[in-house]
Protein backbone atom coordinates (compact mmCIF):
# COMPACT_ATOMS: atom_id res chain seq x y z
CA UNK A 1 0.00 0.00 0.00
CA UNK A 2 1.21 3.42 -1.00
CA UNK A 3 0.04 6.57 0.69
CA UNK A 4 0.68 9.83 -0.95
CA UNK A 5 2.29 13.00 0.28
CA UNK A 6 -0.72 14.95 0.14
CA UNK A 7 -2.90 12.48 2.95
CA UNK A 8 -3.49 14.77 5.86
CA UNK A 9 -5.61 11.75 8.37
CA UNK A 10 -6.33 8.61 8.16
CA UNK A 11 -9.54 7.56 10.24
CA UNK A 12 -10.44 5.27 12.65
CA UNK A 13 -10.39 1.58 11.46
CA UNK A 14 -9.63 2.26 7.69
CA UNK A 15 -7.77 0.04 6.75
CA UNK A 16 -8.82 -2.82 9.69
CA UNK A 17 -9.00 -6.28 7.99
CA UNK A 18 -7.35 -5.11 5.31
CA UNK A 19 -5.00 -8.14 3.42
CA UNK A 20 -1.75 -5.63 4.05
CA UNK A 21 1.43 -6.95 4.11
CA UNK A 22 3.57 -3.44 4.00
CA UNK A 23 2.43 0.39 3.83
CA UNK A 24 4.76 3.30 2.53
CA UNK A 25 4.20 7.39 3.08
CA UNK A 26 5.16 9.26 0.10
CA UNK A 27 7.82 11.68 2.42
CA UNK A 28 10.84 13.15 0.42
CA UNK A 29 11.85 16.62 -0.19
CA UNK A 30 10.06 17.20 -3.20
CA UNK A 31 7.01 15.81 -1.86
CA UNK A 32 6.92 15.78 1.95
CA UNK A 33 4.25 13.92 3.61
CA UNK A 34 1.05 15.82 5.49
CA UNK A 35 -0.05 13.29 7.60
CA UNK A 36 -0.45 14.25 10.61
CA UNK A 37 -2.78 12.26 12.62
CA UNK A 38 -3.70 8.36 12.38
CA UNK A 39 -6.97 7.24 14.01
CA UNK A 40 -7.76 4.52 16.68
CA UNK A 41 -7.29 0.95 15.34
CA UNK A 42 -6.25 2.09 11.57
CA UNK A 43 -4.33 -1.13 10.55
CA UNK A 44 -6.10 -3.59 12.84
CA UNK A 45 -6.21 -7.07 12.09
CA UNK A 46 -3.83 -6.64 9.26
CA UNK A 47 -0.35 -8.47 8.83
CA UNK A 48 2.29 -5.77 9.07
CA UNK A 49 5.39 -6.15 10.47
CA UNK A 50 7.10 -3.37 10.45
CA UNK A 51 5.98 0.52 9.74
CA UNK A 52 7.83 4.21 9.20
CA UNK A 53 6.03 6.70 9.85
CA UNK A 54 6.52 9.96 8.08
CA UNK A 55 8.29 12.89 9.41
CA UNK A 56 5.09 14.98 9.38
CA UNK A 57 3.47 12.77 12.01
CA UNK A 58 2.66 14.32 15.13
CA UNK A 59 0.09 11.75 17.37
CA UNK A 60 -0.48 8.14 17.77
CA UNK A 61 -3.16 7.33 20.61
CA UNK A 62 -3.41 4.60 22.99
CA UNK A 63 -5.50 2.76 19.90
CA UNK A 64 -3.61 3.59 17.09
CA UNK A 65 -1.53 0.04 16.83
CA UNK A 66 -3.91 -1.85 19.12
CA UNK A 67 -5.26 -5.20 17.20
CA UNK A 68 -1.86 -5.45 15.00
CA UNK A 69 -1.23 -8.98 16.13
CA UNK A 70 2.05 -9.09 13.72
CA UNK A 71 3.59 -5.89 14.54
CA UNK A 72 6.95 -6.05 15.70
CA UNK A 73 9.09 -3.05 14.78
CA UNK A 74 7.98 1.33 14.46
CA UNK A 75 10.16 4.04 13.65
CA UNK A 76 8.80 7.35 14.28
CA UNK A 77 9.45 10.63 12.89
CA UNK A 78 10.51 13.98 14.87
CA UNK A 79 7.20 15.64 15.34
CA UNK A 80 5.51 12.49 17.34
CA UNK A 81 4.44 13.70 20.70
CA UNK A 82 2.50 10.41 21.68
CA UNK A 83 2.32 6.24 21.56
CA UNK A 84 1.05 3.29 21.64
CA UNK A 85 1.62 -0.70 21.80
CA UNK A 86 0.74 -3.62 20.76
CA UNK A 87 1.58 -7.24 21.50
CA UNK A 88 4.41 -8.02 19.29
CA UNK A 89 6.46 -5.15 19.23
CA UNK A 90 10.08 -5.61 20.26
CA UNK A 91 11.39 -2.27 18.91
CA UNK A 92 10.84 1.41 19.00
CA UNK A 93 12.59 3.76 16.78
CA UNK A 94 12.84 7.24 16.55
CA UNK A 95 14.07 10.51 14.39
CA UNK A 96 16.95 11.97 16.18
CA UNK A 97 15.66 15.10 15.65
CA UNK A 98 12.26 14.28 17.77
CA UNK A 99 12.29 16.84 20.32
CA UNK A 100 9.84 14.72 22.61
CA UNK A 101 11.28 11.54 22.54
CA UNK A 102 14.40 9.22 21.99
CA UNK A 103 15.02 5.33 21.72
CA UNK A 104 17.20 3.49 23.58
CA UNK A 105 17.94 0.23 22.88
CA UNK A 106 14.76 0.24 20.75
CA UNK A 107 12.90 0.91 24.31
CA UNK A 108 10.65 4.77 24.18
CA UNK A 109 12.38 7.18 26.73
CA UNK A 110 11.24 11.13 27.02
CA UNK A 111 14.14 13.19 25.48
CA UNK A 112 17.00 12.91 28.44
CA UNK A 113 15.62 9.70 29.13
CA UNK A 114 13.93 11.02 32.41
CA UNK A 115 10.71 9.46 31.57
CA UNK A 116 10.50 5.81 30.41
CA UNK A 117 7.29 5.66 27.96
CA UNK A 118 6.93 2.26 26.61
CA UNK A 119 8.29 -1.10 26.66
CA UNK A 120 7.84 -2.76 24.09
CA UNK A 121 6.13 -5.85 25.23
CA UNK A 122 7.70 -8.61 23.31
CA UNK A 123 10.99 -7.43 23.69
CA UNK A 124 13.52 -9.97 25.27
CA UNK A 125 10.50 -12.03 26.24
CA UNK A 126 11.41 -14.27 29.40
CA UNK A 127 14.87 -11.67 29.96
CA UNK A 128 16.07 -9.10 31.87
CA UNK A 129 16.44 -4.92 31.51
CA UNK A 130 17.46 -2.34 32.88
CA UNK A 131 16.12 0.79 33.28
CA UNK A 132 18.33 3.49 32.27
CA UNK A 133 19.93 5.39 35.57
CA UNK A 134 18.78 9.14 35.40
CA UNK A 135 14.86 7.73 34.98
CA UNK A 136 12.91 9.25 37.42
CA UNK A 137 9.51 8.32 36.10
CA UNK A 138 8.23 5.26 34.72
CA UNK A 139 5.13 5.98 32.63
CA UNK A 140 1.08 5.59 32.78
CA UNK A 141 1.15 1.91 30.78
CA UNK A 142 5.08 1.92 30.36
CA UNK A 143 5.07 -2.40 31.02
CA UNK A 144 2.05 -3.44 30.27
CA UNK A 145 1.82 -6.80 29.19
CA UNK A 146 5.48 -6.87 28.71
CA UNK A 147 7.39 -10.60 28.77
CA UNK A 148 10.63 -9.43 30.53
CA UNK A 149 11.15 -11.73 33.90
CA UNK A 150 12.77 -9.35 35.41
CA UNK A 151 13.54 -5.72 35.94
CA UNK A 152 16.59 -3.52 37.56
CA UNK A 153 15.06 -0.32 38.35
CA UNK A 154 17.32 2.83 38.94
CA UNK A 155 19.08 4.90 42.38
CA UNK A 156 17.17 8.00 40.44
CA UNK A 157 13.50 6.47 40.23
CA UNK A 158 10.84 8.16 42.31
CA UNK A 159 7.56 7.74 40.82
CA UNK A 160 5.53 4.66 38.73
CA UNK A 161 2.36 5.99 36.88
CA UNK A 162 -1.12 4.88 37.01
CA UNK A 163 -0.80 0.72 35.82
CA UNK A 164 2.96 0.91 34.72
CA UNK A 165 3.30 -2.86 35.25
CA UNK A 166 -0.66 -4.56 34.76
CA UNK A 167 -0.05 -7.88 32.98
CA UNK A 168 3.56 -7.78 32.80
CA UNK A 169 5.51 -11.14 33.30
CA UNK A 170 8.23 -9.41 36.28
CA UNK A 171 8.80 -11.89 39.29
CA UNK A 172 10.24 -9.38 41.55
CA UNK A 173 11.14 -5.64 42.29
CA UNK A 174 12.85 -3.92 44.15
CA UNK A 175 12.17 0.21 44.51
CA UNK A 176 15.22 2.14 45.38
CA UNK A 177 15.83 4.01 48.73
CA UNK A 178 15.01 7.12 47.53
CA UNK A 179 11.79 6.05 45.82
CA UNK A 180 8.79 8.13 46.67
CA UNK A 181 5.51 7.97 45.25
CA UNK A 182 3.57 5.55 42.99
CA UNK A 183 -0.07 5.45 41.32
CA UNK A 184 -3.30 3.93 41.83
CA UNK A 185 -2.84 0.36 40.48
CA UNK A 186 0.73 0.76 39.54
CA UNK A 187 1.33 -2.79 40.19
CA UNK A 188 -1.47 -4.54 39.87
CA UNK A 189 -2.42 -7.80 38.12
CA UNK A 190 1.09 -8.98 37.96
CA UNK A 191 0.62 -12.85 37.89
CA UNK A 192 3.73 -13.91 37.89
CA UNK A 193 4.98 -11.11 40.96
CA UNK A 194 6.37 -12.95 43.64
CA UNK A 195 8.15 -10.53 45.56
CA UNK A 196 8.49 -7.04 46.48
CA UNK A 197 11.11 -4.48 48.16
CA UNK A 198 9.40 -1.51 48.69
CA UNK A 199 12.26 1.22 48.90
CA UNK A 200 11.83 4.47 49.74
CA UNK A 201 7.67 4.67 49.03
CA UNK A 202 6.25 6.83 51.74
CA UNK A 203 2.85 5.54 50.44
CA UNK A 204 1.45 2.05 49.13
CA UNK A 205 -1.18 3.46 47.06
CA UNK A 206 -4.80 2.52 46.13
CA UNK A 207 -4.74 -1.21 44.53
CA UNK A 208 -1.33 -0.55 44.28
CA UNK A 209 -0.51 -4.67 44.07
CA UNK A 210 -4.12 -5.88 44.41
CA UNK A 211 -4.82 -9.13 42.54
CA UNK A 212 -1.16 -10.23 42.43
CA UNK A 213 -1.56 -13.97 43.48
CA UNK A 214 1.92 -15.40 43.07
CA UNK A 215 2.93 -12.37 45.88
CA UNK A 216 4.30 -13.76 48.77
CA UNK A 217 6.88 -11.76 50.22
CA UNK A 218 6.97 -7.61 50.69
CA UNK A 219 10.03 -6.01 52.20
CA UNK A 220 8.78 -2.81 53.85
CA UNK A 221 11.69 -1.27 54.65
CA UNK A 222 11.51 -0.44 58.53
CA UNK A 223 15.31 0.28 58.50
CA UNK A 224 14.23 3.24 56.27
CA UNK A 225 11.28 4.61 58.05
CA UNK A 226 9.76 6.33 54.84
CA UNK A 227 6.68 4.34 54.74
CA UNK A 228 3.68 6.24 56.41
CA UNK A 229 0.42 4.64 54.69
CA UNK A 230 -1.15 1.20 52.79
CA UNK A 231 -4.11 2.48 51.20
CA UNK A 232 -7.50 0.91 50.29
CA UNK A 233 -6.86 -2.16 48.90
CA UNK A 234 -3.24 -2.39 47.94
CA UNK A 235 -2.61 -5.75 48.82
CA UNK A 236 -6.13 -7.49 48.58
CA UNK A 237 -5.88 -10.73 47.35
CA UNK A 238 -2.42 -11.32 47.38
CA UNK A 239 -1.16 -14.22 49.84
CA UNK A 240 1.67 -12.58 51.74
CA UNK A 241 2.81 -15.01 54.56
CA UNK A 242 4.30 -12.14 56.87
CA UNK A 243 3.56 -8.72 57.21
CA UNK A 244 5.25 -6.21 59.39
CA UNK A 245 4.50 -2.80 59.42
CA UNK A 246 6.66 -0.64 60.25
CA UNK A 247 7.17 2.15 63.33
CA UNK A 248 6.66 4.91 60.40
CA UNK A 249 3.33 3.62 59.42
CA UNK A 250 0.40 5.74 60.59
CA UNK A 251 -2.78 4.24 58.51
CA UNK A 252 -3.78 0.98 56.53
CA UNK A 253 -6.87 1.61 54.49
CA UNK A 254 -10.00 -0.30 53.84
CA UNK A 255 -9.61 -4.15 52.67
CA UNK A 256 -5.88 -3.29 52.15
CA UNK A 257 -4.89 -6.64 53.19
CA UNK A 258 -8.45 -8.63 52.60
CA UNK A 259 -8.52 -12.25 51.11
CA UNK A 260 -5.21 -13.37 52.00
CA UNK A 261 -5.29 -16.91 53.38
CA UNK A 262 -2.11 -16.97 53.27
CA UNK A 263 -1.19 -14.41 56.01
CA UNK A 264 -0.06 -16.36 59.23
CA UNK A 265 2.00 -13.33 61.25
CA UNK A 266 1.43 -9.75 61.23
CA UNK A 267 2.93 -7.25 63.26
CA UNK A 268 1.68 -3.29 63.46
CA UNK A 269 3.80 -0.86 64.49
CA UNK A 270 4.08 1.79 66.64
CA UNK A 271 2.90 4.34 64.95
CA UNK A 272 -0.26 3.27 63.77
CA UNK A 273 -3.37 4.64 64.77
CA UNK A 274 -6.44 4.14 61.96
CA UNK A 275 -7.07 0.51 60.15
CA UNK A 276 -9.85 0.64 58.04
CA UNK A 277 -12.88 -1.48 57.58
CA UNK A 278 -12.26 -5.34 56.66
CA UNK A 279 -8.77 -4.39 56.71
CA UNK A 280 -7.68 -7.80 57.34
CA UNK A 281 -10.93 -9.30 56.67
CA UNK A 282 -10.35 -12.95 55.19
CA UNK A 283 -7.10 -13.58 57.29
CA UNK A 284 -8.31 -17.20 57.97
CA UNK A 285 -5.05 -18.53 58.73
CA UNK A 286 -3.05 -15.87 61.10
CA UNK A 287 -2.00 -17.63 63.82
CA UNK A 288 0.73 -14.85 65.29
CA UNK A 289 -0.02 -10.97 66.03
CA UNK A 290 1.90 -8.49 67.73
CA UNK A 291 1.26 -5.25 68.42
CA UNK A 292 3.98 -2.75 68.96
CA UNK A 293 4.13 -1.97 73.03
CA UNK A 294 4.38 1.91 72.50
CA UNK A 295 1.37 1.92 70.02
CA UNK A 296 -1.10 3.94 71.70
CA UNK A 297 -4.42 2.33 69.70
CA UNK A 298 -6.28 -0.03 71.64
CA UNK A 299 -8.27 -1.53 68.85
CA UNK A 300 -7.86 -3.11 65.99
CA UNK A 301 -10.49 -4.16 63.60
CA UNK A 302 -11.01 -7.26 62.18
CA UNK A 303 -13.59 -7.38 59.21
CA UNK A 304 -16.28 -4.52 60.51
CA UNK A 305 -15.77 -5.83 64.01
CA UNK A 306 -13.62 -4.12 66.39
CA UNK A 307 -11.69 -5.50 69.23
CA UNK A 308 -10.14 -4.64 71.83
CA UNK A 309 -6.36 -5.70 72.50
CA UNK A 310 -5.81 -5.01 76.10
CA UNK A 311 -3.00 -2.87 76.74
CA UNK A 312 -0.86 -5.96 78.70
CA UNK A 313 -0.78 -7.65 75.39
CA UNK A 314 0.98 -5.34 73.28
CA UNK A 315 4.47 -6.30 72.09
CA UNK A 316 3.43 -10.02 72.47
CA UNK A 317 1.83 -12.70 70.36
CA UNK A 318 -1.40 -13.76 70.71
CA UNK A 319 -2.13 -17.21 69.80
CA UNK A 320 -4.69 -19.44 69.58
CA UNK A 321 -7.90 -20.66 68.05
CA UNK A 322 -9.99 -18.61 65.33
CA UNK A 323 -13.62 -18.09 65.06
CA UNK A 324 -15.24 -16.13 61.98
CA UNK A 325 -11.59 -15.56 60.83
CA UNK A 326 -10.32 -13.67 63.59
CA UNK A 327 -7.73 -14.26 66.35
CA UNK A 328 -9.10 -15.11 69.59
Amino acid sequence: MWIPASVRAIDDYVFSGQPLTQVTFQDDDAHPSQLETIGDRAFANTALEHITLPRSFTMAGLETFSDMAKLRSVHVGPNVAAFARTPLLESIEVDAANPNYQSLDGVLYTKGLSHLATYPEAKNAGGHYSVAEGTSTIDEGAFASARIASVTLPSTLRRVEKAAFVSSQVTSLTLPDGFESMDNMAFWYMPKLERVDLGGTTAVSDSAFRYDKALTEVNFRPDLGRLAAVEDYAFEDAPIASAALPDSVTSVGKFAFSGNSSLTRLHLGSGLTSIGEGAFVGATSLATLSIAPANPVPEVHWGQDPRPVPAHERGHRIHGSRRHGRPR
